[in-house]
């Protein structure tokens, strides 16, 4: 058979008056593992069940092995292996399903139910456990903290997604999906792109929940976007500025002509500013309409700023004088103008006075770089130069100013302060000239400082931020990891004239990170950090507990703990600790191994933890991430397959160089469920009836260890007379012996030792046949019969769980009824089965008997035997054989001529064993000795009487009548020679024919006879 015969089958009985088809009900076929053959059951080691709180759930435990298993279901609670009973004992919420091919706890999902299960699967051949861990989930939340980030241009933004339970992860910014799929969203070099809205998916199964964050770019400096460019008008004509800036806030734009408001120079009413967002979060663009004249000219400035910073750009307007009032007329068009500057500037003037404006004090800070714009009008201009009060500071003589307009410092320094001049000249000769006042001012200079590395959980610590150089008045202000000081961390701050001093009262983990002293004068911000690094003491996450697991089950034991450095977790085993024994600890590895031979035990570590192999990880879950400052360590203890030298007490240390070590003593326990080894498979045992009988099996686990003895399902009373069981000790387990007295047949069948204790149990199945000589054939029936043999049937039958000791072999005895002729027949026949067992057991079988002789009457009896003995004779079958054709010739035949033309012919019966029935009678032939053989047959004879046939020189006569006979033959020719026989003939057929007998008719008185 193939697996594709494994199907469902009904049978159809086919008859073609039948009007139409009866179909029996399907009865599936199933094709057993390991071609009938028995195995122990085969489970997985692990596995696992997520499932959502308030679900209906079912732990599945199928083993599809042969024989089918039972199944035991345990939880493990507090350490130890709880069983879990069909009625109640699971919890009200659970039940236990079973059918054919496995079983199954079922119940609704609540959080207590959360936690390992351990499913055991046991038959005749062995056992096999499947551990599986149920996780039960509450409703799917998300969240992102925080929910509003505000992040520095050009720092780090990390957004953190949590969530209730397990899932997948996917971000998205403003509807765009992200690459990442982790917990933590980091962003480096954040720019204005990086704003927006992030959304965190989380999926887990069909549910799917989604949190959502804002990330601002805050504290950011302007960036302008776009700048208006230098250009040249003629008077009257309107000049259009723009500019576009992005920050976050969104930042102002102001105006500004050489340094100075619009309105110091500009009337009102000949300019107009309008702004208007720019479309982007934080973009606004401001537009300068100006209706020029000649003194308007100047270097414009669009100057974008918030409380972090400005940007601005400057570029020249410049502004033609008016033209004389000359034919041909100036040029309309400043590229018309341009095209005919010289022939313009020799024909006509169109000039503008040079002027320079007076403009207030110009701060500066020492060390920067500073450049002096003159602040001067007029185009075109010939030169500019530059003259410092008390020396010169140079001039510089570039056509159209551009060049010489700006005084570069490269540094400014405080001796720099004072007033300056300058100067510009038109090209027809005009002059004109202007003073700035320069203020050089000291930024403040901080001394350095820095935090002690010995810093620990609940000591002091002091920041002194002094200032060494710096203008005065002083303003101090202090930040942590680019933020205002928590109020909630309670730190100390006292500002005098040049230091402010920081002080933490009792440092916490939540103390550590980077810490900012900002000075402020009126010229500059200065800054200065230091980190504060709080050594922590280890503090568990994930403290370890004691554990218990069954033999052969996988076990794990996770230890996690917090602080900060990381902590270096050690797992260690106790060794000795008896009376005699000084305790001493061993160092579990990567890869160690508990005793010789047993199986190996892994250590994984991570985050300063050692190394583990492969399949070692973190631990899954280590709580809340609620503790800044410190980091996690982890180290999990497993085995795939736990055995008795796993068992002992263990501790895991967690170190960090803080405080006293953090140490946890566990004990794991190895439970050994009842189980009877290797050779559990099912055991055949034979017995003789009437004789004592044994059956012994040994079981092994943890005690308290129970057996009990079942026959045919049903439990023994062992107050009965006629069986006893004993126990004994044996090692690792009992040894049940249970004695029989006298084996009958009722005590035939499936045995089974069941042996059971609080951790597991396991049965092991004998089969006891017992015995005994055959039952006596019945029902014996003629199934056929001939002259030579008889055919006969009869049903046998063995009782359940009995069998027949060896080969059954079977006999026939056949007595004759009358005479004396044979003894009676013991004869061993070929029995043949002719079909399966009936609903009664019974067996149909037949077998032909010969060596009997034909017409005989019998008396046919059917015994059986096998070694043990022989069953009783059946009843008897009365039988007469067929007849067959006599199979001697009659006796004694005399022929004498008794006249010329007549012979006298007598015989004999042949001998009574030779006639094979009863004759019926005699056929006898003559011929002239040498002539033609008449008819060879006795058909057509009288009945009575004698007949004579059919001419003188041959002929044939009948003669009815079993005994012997005589006749008389006439109608001879006279003296002549003829040969005579006699055959004598039956119901089924004539028999041989006697010896030839020659006879010679007489010729006249004379008489001659000759025997041949």
């Amino acid at each position: 058979m193939s697996p594709a015969d494994a199907a469902p089958y009904s049978c159809a009985p086919r008859s073609p008056n039948a009007s139409h088809a009866t179909r029996s009900l399907p009865v599936p076929l199933a094709l057993l593992p390991n071609g009938g053959r028995g195995a122990a059951p085969r489970l997985p080691a692990t596995g696992e069940l997520t499932t959502a709180s308030g679900d209906r759930f079912c732990l599945t435990c199928a083993a599809p092995d042969f024989p089918p298993p039972h199944y035991t279901w345990y939880r493990e609670q507090e350490g130890r292996l709880q069983p879990v009973r069909a009625a109640g004992g699971a919890g009200p919420t659970l039940g236990l399903v079973s059918w054919a091919g496995g079983a199954a706890l079922c119940g609704r999902a609540v959080p207590e139910l959360a936690g390992t299960w351990l499913c055991k699967a046991y038959n005749g051949f062995g056992d096999a456990t499947l551990q599986l861990r149920l996780h039960v989930e509450t409703e799917l939340g998300v969240t992102i903290k925080p929910a509003v980030l505000v992040a520095q241009a050009g720092g780090v933004a990390e957004l953190m997604c949590r969530t209730t339970a397990p899932a997948a992860l996917a971000w998205w910014h403003d509807g765009t999906p992200l690459p990442a799929t982790g917990g933590r969203l980091v962003l480096r070099g954040v720019t204005r792109a990086h704003a927006g809205m992030y959304q965190c998916e989380a999926t887990r199964g069909h549910n799917i929940a989604l949190a959502a964050a804002e990330l601002r770019l805050a504290d950011s400096a302007p960036e302008l976007q776009y700048t208006f460019i230098e250009q040249a008008l003629r008077p009257g004509a309107n000049a259009a500025l723009r500019c576009t800036a992005a920050a976050s806030p969104t930042p102002r734009i102001t105006w500004l002509l050489d340094g100075q408001p619009l309105d110091r120079f500009l009337p009102h009413h000949r300019y107009r500013v309008t702004e208007q967002a720019a479309g982007a979060p934080g973009a606004v663009t401001s537009l300068l309409n100006v209706s020029v004249s000649a003194a308007d000219g100047g270097r414009y400035t669009c100057r974008a700023h918030n409380a972090l910073g400005a940007a601005e750009h400057s570029a020249r307007l410049d502004v033609y004088g008016r033209c004389a009032a000359i034919v041909p007329p100036c040029p309309s068009s400043l590229s018309e103008l341009s095209r005919h500057e010289s022939w313009c500037d020799e024909r006509w003037t169109c000039a503008g006075p040079p002027a320079v404006r007076a403009l207030g004090a110009v701060r500066a800070v020492a060390g920067d770089n500073v450049t002096l714009y003159c602040p001067y009008s007029g185009y075109p201009i010939s030169s500019v130069w530059w003259r410092r009060a008390g020396g010169g500071a140079g001039s510089a003589g570039s056509a159209g100013g551009a060049a010489g307009a700006a005084l570069h410092l490269r540094p400014a320094r405080a001796r720099d302060s004072g007033r300056y001049t300058c100067g510009v000249a038109a090209p027809e000769g005009a002059t004109a000239v202007g003073d700035i006042d320069l203020q050089v001012r000291n930024p403040p200079k901080i001394s350095p400082f820095m935090f002690s590395s010995e810093l620990t959980e609940g000591s002091a610590a002091q920041a002194l931020c002094g200032v060494s150089a710096g203008d005065k008045p002083l303003h101090f202000s202090w930040l942590k990891d680019g933020r205002p000081l928590p109020a909630d961390l309670q730190i100390e701050e006292k500002s005098l004239n040049d230091f402010s001093l920081l002080v933490f009262p009792a440092l916490t983990a939540r103390h550590s990170g980077s810490y900012t002293c900002r000075v402020a004068n009126h010229a500059a911000l200065a800054n200065y950090t230091a980190t504060l690094s709080v050594k922590v003491a280890p503090a568990w996450v994930t403290e370890p507990a004691d554990a218990a697991v069954l033999l052969g089950a996988p076990l794990r034991l996770d230890c996690a703990a917090r602080g900060h450095p990381t902590p270096s977790l050690t797992w260690e085993r106790r060794l000795g600790g008896g009376a005699e024994e000084a305790e001493r600890w061993e160092t579990i590895g990567a890869s160690w191994e508990a005793s010789e031979g047993s199986s190996t035990a892994f250590l994984s570590a991570s985050e300063g933890g050692a190394a583990g192999p492969v399949g070692a990880g973190p631990v899954g879950a280590v709580g809340p991430v609620g503790a800044v400052g410190t980091d996690l360590g982890s180290a999990h203890l497993a085995a795939p397959n736990a055995t008795r030298d796993l068992q002992g007490a263990y501790r895991c240390t967690a170190d960090n160089g803080v405080g006293a070590p953090l140490i946890k003593e566990v004990n794991i326990a190895v439970h050994e469920p009842a189980h009877f080894g290797a050779d559990a498979s099912p055991r055949n045992v034979s017995g003789v009836r009437g004789s004592p009988v044994t059956l012994e099996c040994e079981a092994r686990g943890d005690a308290p260890l129970a057996v009990q003895w079942t026959h045919r399902g049903v439990g023994l009373h062992l107050d009965s007379f006629r069986w006893t069981v004993s126990e004994a000790r044996a090692a690792g387990g009992v040894r049940s012996t249970l004695r029989l007295g006298a084996a009958g047949r009722e005590d035939a069948g499936e045995y089974r030792c069941r042996a059971h204790n609080n951790f597991g149990s396991s049965e092991r199945t004998m089969f006891l046949h017992v015995e005994e000589p055959p039952e006596a054939p019945s029902s014996i029936q003629l199934a056929g019969t001939s002259s030579r043999w008889i055919r006969v049937r009869w049903r046998a039958r063995v009782l359940g769980g009995t069998r027949p000791a060896g080969e059954v072999r079977y006999w026939a005895e056949c007595t004759p009824l009358r005479g004396d002729v044979a003894p009676s027949l013991n004869l061993t026949l070929d029995a043949e089965e002719e079909g399966g067992p009936d609903s009664q057991g019974y067996r149909s079988l037949s077998a032909l008997v010969a060596g009997v002789r034909p017409a005989a009457a019998y008396a046919v009896r059917v015994l059986a035997a096998n070694r043990v003995g022989r069953s009783p004779r059946s009843e008897p079958l009365l039988v007469t054989t067929l007849d067959e054709a006599p199979s001697g010739p009659p006796q004694n035949l005399r022929v004498r001529p008794v006249g010329t033309r007549e012979l006298h012919v007598s015989w004999s019966a042949p001998a009574q064993h030779t006639w094979n029935g009863e004759l019926v009678g005699y056929a006898v032939w003559w011929r002239v000795a040498a002539s033609p053989r008449v008819v060879d047959g006795v058909e057509g004879a009288a009945v009575a009487g004698v007949e004579q046939g059919a001419g003188l020189s041959a002929g044939r006569s009948v003669v009815r009548g079993w005994g012997g006979a005589e006749m008389r033959v006439r109608g001879l020719h006279e003296f002549t020679r003829y040969e005579v026989t006699v055959r004598a003939f039956n119901a089924a057929g004539v028999g041989p024919p006697s010896q030839v007998v020659y006879a010679t008719t007489a010729d006249g008185g004379e008489l001659y006879l000759k025997h041949d």
